[in-house]
């Protein structure tokens, strides 16, 4: 578990990729894969630029290979072919796209998730993303929680888990495999009613995103995620019209700027877990609630 490698996405937006680098750099994982897209030329001279400059002198003890595709992918081929690359190698990885800020406690604390989730008998994914952020001085009661829904935002999975992800699920009769599913069945009838017009979405167009693509996984096969009660992370795309899914302004009703640094030393998961789950999730980023959709809908 203390050696699982962070696969660094990227794509056009050469800053963010230097950003993440100097962050991984001050973290120093054992070994990082930089992935990135094909663009266009004057991208991908910038890109070259800030990978020499941010790629020299790398600390020892920690090693980076980087893949370049000479086509563009796009993103939902471009993550999941990287992730299945990687996992052919490793039997965990952690994903990061360049949008995603990491606090210095970030791998600590990912790694410290893969094991709570084999001490605990967790299936599924562990995340770094909350809502919350908790003040400096409550950083110290930071614990994992645990909760039906996928967060994209820095997380980590198994070869195992990841065997059964499907980007094009038009041959999947979708409604017979989730009423299989408890974690399904007890959403409520507008969770499920808001879940199912996305995955009829998304075979409608499978390549318009990957990550409902796991949640969908996550309910057929009742996977869960542990996810922080205060973030180790932060989303520092929004507003950048560069992005796929972030072009429009922070929702500051959702999660303000920052992170927690504080490391998770528990392997235990918090009691907390179902009411956070019940009254914070399915209002943020899963977006599930009745007051999402309404809030959408102005």
């Amino acid at each position: 578990m203390d050696d699982v490698p962070v696969l660094l996405l990227g794509y056009n937006r050469p800053e963010f990729l230097a950003q993440r680098i100097q962050e991984l750099r001050k973290i120093a994982p054992p070994l990082i894969y930089i992935s990135i897209d094909g663009s266009n030329e004057l991208t991908e001279i910038e890109i070259n630029r800030q990978l020499s400059l941010n790629l020299e002198d790398w600390p020892i003890g920690s090693s980076i290979v980087l893949w370049r595709q000479s086509e563009n992918f796009g993103l939902t081929r471009h993550v999941t072919s990287a992730i299945g690359r990687v996992l052919k190698e490793h039997p965990n990885v952690i994903v990061v796209e360049d949008d995603i800020s990491l606090s210095p406690s970030f791998y600590t604390n990912m790694i410290r998730g893969f094991r709570v989730l084999k001490e605990n008998s967790v299936r599924g994914t562990v995340g770094a993303f909350s809502p919350i952020k908790l003040p400096k001085k409550l950083e110290r009661l930071n614990r994992w929680r645990k909760t039906p829904y996928f967060s994209c935002w820095g997380w980590g999975i198994s070869r195992e888990i990841w065997e059964k992800y499907q980007v094009d699920l038009r041959k999947e009769n979708i409604e017979l495999s989730l009423s299989k599913s408890k974690i399904w069945n007890d959403l409520s009838r507008t969770q499920r009613n808001v879940w199912m017009r996305r995955f009829e979405k998304i075979v409608l167009y499978p390549l318009d995103t990957w990550d409902v693509q796991v949640q969908y996984m996550s309910f057929k096969y009742d996977l869960v995620s542990i996810l922080p009660i205060s973030r180790f992370i932060d989303n520092v795309g929004f507003s950048d019209e560069r992005g796929a899914h972030t072009k429009g302004n922070k929702p500051r009703w959702i999660m303000s700027d920052g992170y927690s640094t504080s490391k998770i030393h528990t392997n235990s998961i918090s009691r907390l877990s179902r009411p956070l789950t019940k009254l914070i999730d399915s209002n943020t980023f899963a977006g599930d609630s009745k007051f999402f959709q309404w809030w959408m809908s102005k």
